[in-house]
């Protein structure tokens, strides 16, 4: 019903709070229906936020199986408060859902696969459905109407959900404009034809409204219906007052069962749902139209609501039309973008249609007052619905054999809430945060239940982000994220093992074997103890404890020997032989903070396992050697320095395999030095001199010492400029001595160096044109070559620096600097000849027969390699290789420097790659000399020549390609 008022005043977004009456004002109909709208909607609020949605557990609202009636699903009458609106289902039986007071359904239920639902809304009641609202003493007078709460409980498919407004929405959302049409005069108004004629009618006071009357889904239309008196015109269709059934108005036939039908019905339809509108006066008849009451409406009409389009209607007795845009007249209707724009009698309706939704029931309301407002005006813009407005709420599913689905425990709690003064633990519900501590309790009386049963697992741990790693947590494999305690108690108790616990690197009196990066757990320590078979080191701190250490292992001939010597300087002052040991290890704290005298002649050392690391040597006797014998050889991070009197004695290091087996070797990051130190007697000086050669060695001993010792540029110049004219005063017999003798002296045969930053390099052989020209070089020039010999003479020889004693021992010699000889003694005995034969034809295959052993050297800088070979392996007078050679089983040569030329390689196997060879073009010798019967040679790069040059090579099998000015070539 539509009831007879003014106007709706209610704004609820003033915030207002109460009404009051002033003495001597009129009362108003609007002034007392906010009252009631403002304590309404006040308690909804208040509802709202205490209690939103549910069912009281007394009194109040249920779903129920009766089991009287094969358990079919009914409804418990009760209260039900949805979004805080109080609503009672009436009765105190069992309802069945098609047999609600307030929702006369008589269309299809299929009672399974269900989601039932509650719809609350208001609607008004007047004394024309309910006669007792009047009091018979006004002798048929109405008053004031009601408004009623009704609560409905309906279905839909399970596969929908009625509380997604896009498929049930509480309300339309159309937006509508309502204007004052302009009505002017024409230029000829007693003629009737004219399109407008002059209009003196006032505007009027009144209360316009708009009401969607139907929605047809299928169809695809809405239909609309207006009235300027708000629909409340109605009567008993039976006795309509006089003139009620006259005029041009239609009229919408209904009774109490289409008033309680607005909304949307998802569960289908029912044969009297809506009203009948009708252009003319004729009461229904049949058994399913409504025909009770009738009411008046000024016009209606059907719109598509996807495109806007008129389907049929009408206004004030003028049928409605489809027209072109904007045209004035009475009835004209057209679509603009998403809009459908009709003109009505006085007004001109604007409603969106397209994309938009309507619910039946959904109205506007406009309200005019002549007394501000004109022709042309607004009256109503862009407004959504003013109601009615529904309220979902979910009750129940039921399922495919009609039965209803066991509600969730918040579905409980919320349709069975108690009073505030019966609260208890399982009416609060509980939202769990640390799965699985309360096994997914979803009420607090679970949770509480459930910490009963607590166990390790289920309480929530995160093991820590340690500040030193490895940790136990890491080395059990436990992660810096959350996880629950019995995970770290049974990883703890039933998976700790000695390599899950790490070892406490920060400890000063830990022995540095077990400091190593490789040593991080106990377990790991334990192999490092037990590979050892000597326990952990044994730090020394003096000469004396070394030295007692030493001559204990030489006498006992087994077990190990393990000893760290702090920083420090330690003498072993005689020769000292070890053997019979698993394993020897000396390593001090750096090369330079730990040093080694040896005064010694012979270190003879055997073991299963040598290791020397950290340590630096220094070799007083100029023939002194260090011999190596060991499975394993370990030389890492070490120096070593030997300063030989003369050419031709042992190598300072020798490195032999045990009898019978092989050997590897690892010499790793150490730099080791064996010099022929500078001969400053110039035993090789000519014969016959006088004073004046005396002051010339005189001064070129000066000049040599200041190289020695790095002196100023100035100090360099002085004794430059002495030896300069001592030469001067030699005179020219003399110099012609001195040029002869010259390139005979046991010198480098060049040597590279900076003068002023910039690269010089001198040679022997050429000397002796500057220094025996009888005066035609220039004095630049002579005083070049002086300098030069003074360089040539402080430079002294590479030694032997390290030896391999045999063919059986291979291994690495990496990322090391050699200042002397690599020395391959093939087996042979140290003293057999090493010096480049000429060769020219080989007569012999194998050329080489292999020992077995691979030896990588790599990223190494180094004098050069020497191998010592048979006597008369090569005829001396034909050059003619005629007995098969000792060698390694592989030589691999990998970015390696060699400052000399002249190296001899002997291997079955010889690779080079990426390696420098330094030469020059006066050297007398090759770069070098490869020996072998394979032979792979790419990337190599030759410095200090501009000319191609060449690596004599017996391979048969040869590859040489890649290379920059060097190859290899056959003997020639």
């Amino acid at each position: 019903m539509t009831t007879q008022i003014s106007r709706d005043s209610f704004a609820p977004e003033q915030r207002y709070s109460g009404l009051y009456l002033q003495q001597g004002r009129m009362i108003l109909d609007a002034d007392w229906n906010e009252l009631s709208d403002l304590q309404k909607s006040r308690l909804a609020e208040a509802l709202r936020d205490a209690i939103a949605s549910g069912a009281p557990r007394s009194g109040g609202l249920a779903l129920v199986a009766d089991a009287g009636d094969s358990g079919k699903v009914k409804v418990q009458p009760g209260v039900l408060y949805v979004d805080g609106v109080p609503a009672r289902f009436p009765g105190s039986a069992l309802t069945a859902l098609t047999a609600q007071p307030d929702y006369p359904w008589a269309g299809p239920y299929p009672g399974k696969k269900l989601v039932l639902y509650a719809d609350v809304w208001d609607r008004p009641v007047t004394a024309l459905e309910r006669p007792e609202l009047m009091d018979p003493a006004l002798h048929g007078a109405d008053t004031a109407t009601r408004s009623q709460t009704l609560l409905q409980v309906k279905w839909c498919a399970n596969t929908l959900d009625p509380l997604d407004p896009a498929v049930n929405p509480p309300m339309g959302n159309g937006l509508a404009t309502l204007t004052l049409r302009k009505i002017d005069s024409g230029s000829d108004p007693c003629n009737p034809c004219a399109a407008q004629v002059a209009v003196n009618d006032r505007l009027g006071n009144y209360l316009f409204r708009v009401e969607v009357h139907d929605v047809d889904p299928a169809a695809k239309t809405v239909t609309l219906k207006w009235s300027r008196d708000n629909g409340a015109e109605a009567c008993a269709s039976a006795t309509p007052p006089p003139g009620f059934d006259q005029g041009d108005w239609v009229w919408e036939y209904f009774d109490a069962d289409t008033e309680r039908l607005l909304g949307l019905h998802l569960g289908g339809t029912t044969p009297k749902l809506r009203g009948l509108i009708r252009e003319a006066w004729n009461v229904p008849t049949g058994a399913n139209e409504p025909q009770a009451f009738a009411r008046q409406w000024d016009g209606y009409g059907v719109f598509r609501t996807d495109t806007g389009a008129l389907v049929k209607g009408r206004d004030r007795g003028v049928t409605l039309a489809t027209a072109a845009a904007d045209d004035p007249a009475h009835g004209s209707c057209w679509v603009a973008g998403n809009d459908l724009l009709v003109n009505l009698e006085s007004l001109a309706l604007r409603l969106s249609v397209k994309g938009r939704q309507f619910v039946p029931g959904d109205h506007w309301l406009a309200t005019l007052r002549e007394a501000v407002q004109a022709s042309g005006d607004v009256v109503l813009n862009q407004a959504p619905p003013h109601g009615v407005r529904h309220h979902f709420l979910r009750l129940g599913t039921l399922l495919d054999d009609g039965s209803l689905q066991p509600p969730t425990d918040a579905e409980r709690r919320r349709l069975a809430f108690p009073p505030l003064s019966d609260l208890h633990a399982a009416d609060v519900g509980f939202t769990e945060q640390c799965n699985p501590l309360f096994h997914g309790a979803q009420n607090v009386q679970q949770a509480l239940d459930a910490l009963c049963n607590l166990g390790a697992q289920n309480v929530h741990y995160t093991p820590p982000a340690c500040a030193v790693e490895p940790s136990v947590r890491s080395l059990l494999g436990l992660a810096n994220s959350p996880s629950t305690v019995d995970v770290v108690l049974d990883a703890l108790l039933c998976g700790l093992r000695a390599n899950d616990v790490p070892l406490d690197k920060s400890d000063a009196a830990l022995c540095s074997d077990l400091k190593a990066a490789s040593v991080v757990t106990v377990q790991d320590a334990l192999k490092a103890l037990c590979l050892h078979s000597g326990g952990c080191e044994v730090v020394v701190r003096d000469s004396d404890q070394l030295m007692k250490r030493l001559k204990q292992a030489a006498e006992d001939k087994k077990g190990s020997l393990w000893l760290k010597l702090c920083a420090g300087s330690y003498e072993i002052p005689e020769d000292l032989s070890l053997s019979g040991l698993t394993s020897l290890r000396l390593s001090g704290e750096s090369a330079a903070a730990s040093q080694i005298i040896v005064g010694a002649q012979r270190l003879r050392w055997q073991a299963g396992d040598i290791v020397l690391e950290d340590l630096g040597w220094t070799f007083k006797q100029p023939a002194a050697q260090l011999g190596l014998q060991g499975a394993t050889v370990t030389v890492r991070d070490c120096t070593g320095l030997r300063q030989a009197e003369e050419t031709g004695g042992p190598a300072l290091v020798q490195v032999a395999a045990p009898e019978g087996q092989p050997a590897t070797l690892h010499w790793q990051a150490s730099d080791w030095t064996a010099w022929v130190a500078p001969d400053l007697k110039f035993r090789w000086q000519p014969e016959g001199g006088g004073a004046a050669d005396k002051d010339f060695l005189k001064a070129l001993q000066k000049h040599v010492e200041n190289l020695l010792q790095q002196a100023p540029a100035e100090a360099l110049d002085k004794s430059l400029a002495q030896l300069m004219a001592a030469w001067k005063a030699l005179g020219a017999e003399r110099w012609r001595a001195w040029s002869a003798a010259v390139p005979k002296a046991p010198l480098l045969a060049r040597l590279r160096y900076l003068a002023q930053g910039q690269p010089q390099v001198v040679r022997l052989s050429q000397l002796p044109q500057f220094l025996g020209s009888g005066g035609t070089a220039s004095t630049e020039q002579i005083q070049a070559a002086l300098d030069g010999l003074a360089r040539l003479v402080a430079a002294g020889q590479p030694d032997q620096v390290l030896a391999l004693a045999d063919t059986q021992v291979g291994g690495s010699i990496r990322h090391s600097r050699l200042q002397g000889w690599l020395l391959m003694l093939n087996g042979l005995k140290e003293g057999s000849p090493t010096t480049p034969p000429t060769l020219h034809s080989v007569q012999v295959h194998p050329v080489v027969v292999p020992g077995g052993a691979t030896l990588q050297i790599a990223d190494v800088s180094l004098s050069g390699v020497r191998s010592a070979l048979p006597p008369k392996a090569v005829d001396g007078s034909s050059g003619t290789l005629q007995s098969s050679l000792p060698g390694l089983g592989r030589l691999l040569l990998d970015q390696v420097r060699f400052e000399l030329p002249g190296s001899v390689f002997t291997a079955g196997s010889w690779i080079g790659q990426g390696n420098t060879w330094d030469f020059d073009a006066f050297d007398n010798l090759r770069p070098g000399m490869a020996l072998c019967d394979r032979a792979t040679f790419t990337g190599n790069v030759l410095e200090g020549y501009t000319d191609n040059t060449s690596i004599p090579c017996t391979a048969g099998g040869m590859q040489s390609g890649l290379n920059v000015l060097i190859e290899l070539r056959p003997p020639q």
